[in-house]
């Protein structure tokens, strides 16, 4: 049988301090943007801005693979996801705005 859990005492903390938080933002960051700027990239008077969201996208995208790298974050698939979409978004919408 197992044991009910215990409870835990005034001064401690939730999570245990000695374990490492994940940090997933800019995986998460980079994917929001990237699919905000293929949405822009759709409005012909937003295109510019869509180049921006795109290598916005591609940076935090960099950073989110920087973190994993180092063990800090978890979320893979969702970064590189966000740094393909921000890179093509931005490659494509750089060609429509000076095409």
């Amino acid at each position: 049988m197992s044991q009910p859990p215990t409870p835990r005492s005034a001064g401690e903390t939730w999570p245990p301090l000695g374990r490492a938080s994940r940090r997933n933002g800019f995986g998460l960051i980079s994917l929001g943007l990237a699919v905000l700027g293929f949405a822009t990239g759709w409005v012909r008077g937003l295109v510019p801005v869509s180049v921006a969201l795109g290598v916005a996208a591609v940076l935090f995208g960099v950073f989110g693979c920087l973190r994993i790298s180092r063990g800090e974050a978890t979320n893979t698939a969702v970064t590189v996801a966000g740094l393909a979409l921000g890179a093509g978004v931005a490659v494509v919408s750089m060609i429509a705005v000076y095409a």
